[in-house]
């Protein structure tokens, strides 16, 4: 398997678990989750010749593919909110 595809194929796994976290009504699972989400991103990234450096961009994949979530299940009212608090 190449090296874009394995990468690939770890990102979208890694997204969706991610995205799965985000859907737990309780802040306690969507941490307990959020945890398990980054552990799998390292272990993950240990595959790769920069493991530090691909562990990162997994994570901040994995943090977009959760705030997008999130969004989602708050709607627009809730977006407004923090604009206006900001």
């Amino acid at each position: 398997m190449s090296l874009m595809k394995r990468y690939a194929e770890d990102r979208d796994h890694l997204r969706g678990l991610a995205q799965d976290a985000a859907q737990h009504e309780r802040a306690c699972g969507r941490m307990a989750d959020l945890n398990q989400v980054f552990r799998a991103c390292e272990e993950a990234a240990r595959k790769y010749a920069q493991p530090d450096a691909v562990a990162k961009r997994f994570v901040g994949e994995a943090l977009d593919e959760y705030r997008a979530v999130r969004r989602q299940l708050r709607g627009p009212a809730w977006d407004k909110q923090l604009t206006a608090a900001a």
